[in-house]
């Protein structure tokens, strides 16, 4: 019976899940984002290649959050960008960027953004499950526009981040034996943003502007069910 109460609660998660467009102040069980990142460290992924990195940046980061929202993650809107925010106010950010596949048996026909997107899934998943609130946002079209030196910025910003924990790593690439650094960074990836929030499809603000664009509020939910079943 117990059981049972469990899956009904987060079945119930997942029927009023929505992902937030702002985030507040309640606080997150630490407990909630250590299982989260034991997830994501074994989750599977296709032909166990390790083409990308994700970096969990917390409430102290918030400076590094504000500054890929506004340099990395915004998209074009109309002659201006979209904006989001609510990256940088989530209490916790799981940010993730493409990387030379540095697996033992590195594997080019592997898409970087199959193995990215799944992981997002995991991330995305187990925070419903635990109650909090998700907003998964991938949207960085104006990359490719963006000078050479705010690419190289997000990369030395990247690998500052992480280097402790790959400095062991060397790999093989294009027949060269390579160190991790920041130039084994190919780009900005999937960003899972995690704690509490407002439900975009409820509330009342909807635009607003922001630096040299704007802040979408609310959000259309997905008109189709995309499942079939047949036992």
């Amino acid at each position: 019976f117990e059981n049972r109460k469990i899956v009904g609660k987060m079945n119930d998660f997942w029927k009023n899940r929505f992902a937030p467009r702002s985030f507040n102040n309640t606080t997150v069980n630490a407990d909630h984002i250590e299982k989260i990142s034991n997830a994501i460290i074994y989750a599977p992924q296709a032909s166990g290649s390790v083409n990308h990195w994700w970096l969990c940046l917390g409430p102290q980061q918030h400076e590094l959050k504000l500054w890929l929202v506004k340099n990395i993650y915004k998209t074009k809107f109309g002659k201006s960008y979209e904006y989001f925010p609510a990256l940088a106010e989530a209490p916790y950010l799981f940010t993730s960027f493409l990387i030379d596949d540095i697996s033992k048996n590195a594997d080019a026909s592997i898409s970087h953004t199959v193995n990215n997107s799944f992981i997002g899934g995991v991330i995305l998943s187990q925070a419903i499950d635990l109650g909090l609130h998700a907003l998964p946002i991938i949207c960085h079209n104006a990359w490719t526009d963006l000078d050479e030196s705010i690419k190289n910025e997000y990369k030395e910003l990247m690998f500052e981040k992480v280097k402790k924990d790959v400095e062991h790593i060397v790999y093989a690439h294009q027949g060269q034996v390579k160190k991790f650094t920041a130039d084994s960074i190919i780009g900005p990836g999937l960003n899972i943003a995690i704690g509490y929030g407002d439900n975009p499809h409820t509330m009342n603000k909807q635009d607003a502007e922001y630096l040299d664009g704007v802040v979408r509020y609310q959000k259309i939910r997905k008109s189709e069910r995309m499942f079939s079943i047949s036992l």
